[in-house]
């Protein structure tokens, strides 16, 4: 079945921080709360607030389905959801925040397709298999930013299923949809890479002679063709669709016009890493005339704008062509994929790479299996001979051009800065090709430099994961995952340079440590400067002060606050959770030039504790009698000193009073004359903490 989501669409932007990836992922969970009740044979009834009035799912079907047809009928314990571009990275928001919830209420979502899916926010994906789908002509998300998915994922969770990344060349974005092709719709169609940079590229151009680009009809058949495999193969179980899916080198029929190649990352019990080259290692020696550093993110123009801990991968590239290392809109400064880059000048150059004692018995695995991509000065094709060498010296080895000749080639392109992408393949060695070798004592893998197509002795590679593996899809795991949220801060701006907190949150104590990257977004009105920070909550720990830098002046402005936003991004051992973005906001304390300055926020305290504080109301005290027309005291402690506290009667504003040093306040209240007797609440609301202090009294009328 296939959800509307225009309403979301409409609106993503100007009204969701995140631009609508949770609004998205909740239509999912909805619906399918909605087909639950169906399935159960419930009434469904929706209230239409455009047109004012209720609509059963009776009136909504149309054709020959009623609902008494669903009853009975759905499994909504074995569910695959698939979207495209925005709809990509909802149903990975759908999937994280099915597994927020508790285990008995959650949906089984067990396979996931994001189908050139946008990712701004970088959304780790636990617990799921999952094949993202990416258009190698893409003229709208032009940077492939859907690899994030798989790449973010793969390690983060130590999870058994199947990540896989299929890489369609000559498909473009749009015609994976019929709505957006032309003749599908009669306006807002068309071929995206006719707005590309570059666009008259022969690769992707169709009107050029030497095009690679498939026609709508042949992009429908690839989308056709791998979308309900993959479902088969995650939800059905058959395994003949696994080829498709697990970096090996198959085309089905159905596809023979199209060239698709899959990386893929096995579930957790069906391998073992002997090194993914994400960060610095020991077991890791480099000889001859070869360097070898562990890179990651992308730099120069168009990428991160903070300093970070590792060396870029690529500073010369545009962003379009490094999708692994192309910056997201949501987590601009955040590590992307780190790996190894090794580069030589002469075939003397070799990296060894010292297996484990943990993974040297290899004699259970299909295969030996690592990701590789020639870099970008690479200017045809380079290679590279990959050895494996047991416990007695024997050494088994193969050029890589002769394994997968794409690993060592650069992508093809000719005028565009879009196009010549930098995307790791698959390098596989199967096990019984070893057959010299003692698989129960592997110890060493080796890559050395050799000459390529282009001829030169120079080279370079990227390489990542090298493991021992067994193909498969895994499974779903029924599990509550703790979610990380930001808790929004109200700041005074200050007269200078300064720093900020802002509480990152757990939804609950985990028993693993969770890892994310807070970011703050600065602007050009300055008051708060870009900022990105990794964030650790080690087990049992619920709440982690995060620093930020504030930029306060001594001028006035027409503005009485600015808001900025701070995402919690990139999880890894839970989830982003539905709060995952928030707002520090900056008071202008030094008056306004038009308009009523905001209440004063006071001077902060352990952001930890103020929101420990704001989970539960304090004791608000009331001396006198509530009658209508009188006035009684209200006092209260706990606020921050100088923060503007707000007393309420119910929704009613009572007025405001300033908290002293010590975090007490005191009001006088005036009871409204027109309050009618009974209980009524009494709150007392910080401008800046947002603690909250209540009393429930009786309204005396006689």
């Amino acid at each position: 079945m296939s959800i509307s989501a225009n309403a979301v669409n409409a609106n993503d932007n100007q009204l969701a921080a995140d631009y609508g990836a949770q609004a998205r992922g909740g239509l999912v969970l909805d619906t399918l709360r909605m087909l639950k009740k169906a399935d159960a044979g419930e009434r469904v009834v929706y209230h239409d607030a455009f047109t004012n009035r209720d609509v059963s799912l009776d009136q909504a079907l149309t054709g020959d389905i009623t609902p008494r047809d669903l009853v009975g009928r759905l499994d909504l314990g074995d569910v695959g959801i698939m979207g495209h571009s925005r709809g990509g990275e909802g149903v990975v928001a759908a999937s994280t925040l099915n597994d927020a919830l508790p285990v008995w209420q959650q949906f089984g979502i067990k396979a996931v397709l994001p189908l050139a899916p946008v990712d701004y926010d970088r959304i780790s994906l636990p617990n799921v298999a999952t094949a993202t789908i990416l258009p190698y002509c893409d003229g709208d998300v032009e940077n492939l930013m859907g690899q994030h998915i798989v790449d973010d994922s793969r390690h983060s969770f130590g999870d058994n299923v199947l990540r896989s990344a299929v890489l369609v060349m000559g498909a473009n974005h749009n015609y994976f949809n019929t709505i957006w092709t032309p003749g599908g719709w009669p306006a807002g169609t068309g071929d995206d890479w006719s707005f590309a940079e570059g666009v008259s590229d022969p690769v992707c151009d169709p009107k050029a002679a030497t095009t690679t680009r498939l026609t709508p009809d042949q992009q429908v058949q690839v989308g056709a063709t791998y979308i309900p495999a993959f479902f088969r193969l995650a939800l059905g179980g058959e395994k003949r669709f696994l080829p498709l899916f697990d970096g090996s080198a198959v085309t089905p029929p159905e596809t023979s016009f199209a060239r698709v190649t899959s990386t893929a990352t096995q579930p957790a019990r069906s391998r073992v890493d002997i090194n993914t080259f994400e960060r610095q290692d020991r077991s890791v020696r480099v000889s001859g005339d070869a360097t070898a550093e562990v890179c990651a993110s992308m730099g120069g123009a168009g990428g991160v704008t903070l300093p970070q801990a590792s060396p870029y991968c690529s500073t010369t590239l545009n962003q379009a062509a490094v999708p692994h290392w192309s910056p997201a809109l949501w987590a601009w400064n955040i590590p992307s994929t780190p790996m190894l880059h090794m580069k030589w000048t002469s075939g003397s150059g070799q990296v060894r790479v010292t297996v484990p004692p943990a993974a040297r018995n290899i004699s259970r695995f299909e295969q030996i299996s690592v990701k590789v991509a020639a870099d970008e000065f690479v200017p045809t094709a380079t290679d590279l001979v990959v050895s494996v060498i047991d416990g007695t010296g024997r050494a088994w080895s193969a050029p890589v051009s002769q394994l997968n000749p794409a690993a060592v080639t650069r992508m093809p392109g000719v005028s565009s800065p879009w196009l010549r992408k930098v995307i790791l393949q698959q390098v596989t060695i199967p096990t019984s090709s070893l057959t010299r070798l003692r698989l129960t004592d592997v110890r060493e893998v080796r890559f050395t430099a050799a000459a390529g197509a282009d001829g030169a002795a120079s080279g370079g590679v990227y390489i990542s994961d090298l493991s021992a593996e067994n193909r498969g899809v895994g499974a779903r795991v029924p599990a509550r995952q703790a979610t990380v949220n930001v808790v929004p801060a109200n700041v005074e701006e200050g007269s200078g340079p300064g720093t900020a907190e802002v509480a990152a949150v757990l939804s609950e104590r985990a028993g693993h440590p969770v890892s994310a990257y807070v970011s703050v977004y600065n602007s050009p009105a300055g008051q708060s400067g870009a900022s990105m920070r990794p964030v650790t909550f080690a087990p049992g720990q619920v709440c982690v002060a995060v620093p930020v830098a504030t930029l306060g002046d001594a001028l006035p402005s027409a503005t009485a606050s600015t808001s900025f936003k701070v995402s919690a991004t990139n999880v890894a051992g839970g989830v982003m959770g539905d709060k995952g973005f928030g707002t520090l906001t900056v008071r202008e304390d030094d008056g306004v030039t038009r308009g009523a300055p905001a209440p004063e926020v006071g001077v902060p305290g352990d952001v930890c504790d103020e929101y420990a504080a704001s989970q539960r109301p304090g004791r608000l005290l009331v001396k006198g009698a509530v009658v209508p027309g009188a006035t009684v005291t209200l006092s209260a402690r706990g606020y921050r000193a100088g923060e503007s506290v707000e007393f309420r009667l119910d929704a009613t504003s009572l007025g405001r009073a300033l908290a002293s040093a010590d975090g007490t306040v005191s009001f006088t209240a005036a009871i409204p004359s027109a309050t009618s007797g009974g209980t009524i609440v009494l709150t007392a609301l910080g401008a800046g903490s947002r603690y909250t202090t209540e009393a429930r009294v009786k309204v005396r009328t006689h």
